[in-house]
């Protein structure tokens, strides 16, 4: 867990652009949250939902059932506050649709739930509806696909076809809701499998301005990085522990606050200068640092260390060493390596 820092969902200086497929797997109100939640995100929402999705959707819940592409956008949109032209949905023998070519596919794209057949057909790369072509595009494109099999118990042929995805790049998540949190609703097991799969879409990580943590909506700094959420627990402190990799850094552009405190933000990403200082001040940190995390084993297990990437040196510093505040805003403001090694450096750091 990251001390003083709030999560943020991280769109690019474009909406990101997701689609979501509804198939006629029990448990359609994963789909229909996630859609709920991407849309209050500010992303661009593109759906596609099969005719056994359409009845398993007036079996499961109390919803009118949308029976055309026209009236799902407009039940939809009208349900979840979209704004104009930012919810799309398509038939599914629209081939026309930009969700049918590599010129147009989505950054990500979720079947969810999805049932065994569509789970086969994609696997076999079969594209007799738009919804396998659409994952078939995402296959060759090399971009995220998801894909939520909702069935109990899996036969080896299941089994089959969720490694003979996984294998050409899928994501596979069977929505199974945790208890260690201890939901009280059946909405907060669908809120569970939900923000896991919004972990895999693109979360941001800021750095949070003294004395802003609670009450109001938090007030970040204008910068943080993308991050995967690896695992989250509650500890027994009652606060939630979540263990993030870091990837691009962000500058934020705009920002606003959705009704439930989600903070969403248009960011464009940074160029971080590589180092070119001498390699002593750089070996000097690296020193100081491998004697940190020999200290600290127990504790921080990291697996891969990295103590020649001055990147990695600097950000591992950065977070293990109690840095007054404006101190770490500093470092973590600065787009340039060469900065944070000469920042680091006057520190000077003692470590016996």
């Amino acid at each position: 867990m990251v001390q003083g820092s709030g999560l943020v969902h991280a769109g690019g200086n474009r909406a990101t652009a997701i689609a979501v497929a509804l198939t006629g797997a029990s448990g359609i109100q994963y789909g229909l949250r996630l859609i709920e939640c991407l849309v209050q995100a500010g992303s661009d929402v593109h759906v596609l939902m099969s005719r056994p999705a359409q009845i398993v959707m007036g079996m499961d819940t109390d919803l009118p059932v949308p029976s055309r592409a026209g009236d799902i956008e407009r039940e939809f949109g009208e349900r979840y506050g979209s704004a104009p032209g930012q919810l799309r949905a398509y038939g599914q023998q629209e081939w026309t649709s930009p969700l049918a070519s590599g010129s147009g596919a989505p950054d990500a794209f979720v079947i969810c739930p999805c049932t065994t057949g569509t789970l086969a057909a994609v696997a076999a790369g079969n594209s007799t509806n738009l919804i396998e072509r659409a994952a078939d595009v995402m296959l060759k494109e090399g971009r995220k696909l998801i894909v939520m099999p909702r069935e109990m118990p899996f036969s080896v042929i299941h089994l089959e076809n969720m490694l003979r995805l996984a294998r050409a790049g899928a994501v596979i998540m069977p929505p199974n809701p945790a208890f260690y949190n201890h939901p009280e609703t059946i909405e907060d097991l669908v809120d569970f499998v939900v923000a896991r799969v919004l972990d895999q879409l693109g979360v941001g990580i800021c750095l949070i301005r003294q004395d802003a943590e609670a009450g109001e909506p938090a007030e970040p700094y204008p910068w943080g990085t993308r991050v995967a959420l690896v695992d989250f627990d509650q500890g027994s402190d009652g606060l939630l522990h979540v263990v993030a990799r870091g990837d691009t850094e962000f500058d934020v552009i705009s920002r606003h606050v959705n009704d439930d405190g989600l903070i969403v933000a248009e960011v464009r990403e940074r160029v971080i200068e590589p180092a070119n200082m001498a390699d002593e001040a750089l070996a000097d940190l690296a020193r100081k640092l491998e004697m940190i995390l020999e200290y600290l084993d127990d504790e921080r297990p990291f697996v891969e260390r990295d103590l020649d990437n001055a990147d990695w040196v600097c950000y591992r510093l950065m977070e293990l060493l109690p840095l007054p505040p404006e101190a770490r805003a500093e470092l973590l403001e600065s787009s340039s390596n060469n900065e944070r090694i000469a920042l680091l450096s006057n520190l000077q750091i003692s470590v016996r």
